[in-house]
């Protein structure tokens, strides 16, 4: 920029002194083209500036963007570790529960059967008792009917 403005500055008095102009008007020409150098290179440091500042915010607000997403990365890491560890614990105590059904399953099963042969013993037990009980009775009434007979005989 700065190369620009000095050959800017050289040439009006250049081109006034080809055309017969004076040197006084040309100095307030240069002195004016001096302060439109001036003011140009003052937009343009300020724009410098502004350009420098835009760059700086962007970096912050990315970082804080970059902070922010990192904490809620942390976050639904830690809220889907904790998922994972309560899914689990339940997937353990249901497989528990399953497994202490089927041993209590087993022994109703166990005792059924065991209830069953015993109610099977007692049934033929008693059917056992009973026709002793009939044949008892039987013999008992063959011996009274054969006395009763002999004492009738007799």
């Amino acid at each position: 920029i700065h190369s620009v403005f000095n050959t800017m500055e050289s040439a009006p008095l250049a081109v006034a002194a080809a055309a017969g102009e004076r040197p006084n008007e040309v100095l307030q020409h240069t002195a004016v083209a001096g302060t439109s150098k001036q003011r140009i290179e003052s937009l343009a440091a300020k724009l410098s500036n502004l350009h420098v500042d835009l760059q700086k915010e962007n970096a912050t607000r990315r970082g804080k963007l970059e902070g922010r997403m990192r904490t809620l990365d942390e976050r639904l890491t830690r809220s889907q570790i904790a998922e994972d560890t309560r899914q689990k614990l339940l997937r353990d105590q249901l497989a528990q529960a399953r497994e202490q059904l089927d041993h209590e399953r087993v022994a109703r099963e166990i005792l059924d059967e065991r209830k069953s042969k015993e109610l099977q013993l007692v049934e033929s037990n008693a059917a056992l008792e009973l026709a002793e009980e009939r044949q008892a009775r039987q013999e008992l009434e063959e011996r009274l009917s054969h006395e009763v007979d002999q004492c009738y005989l007799q």
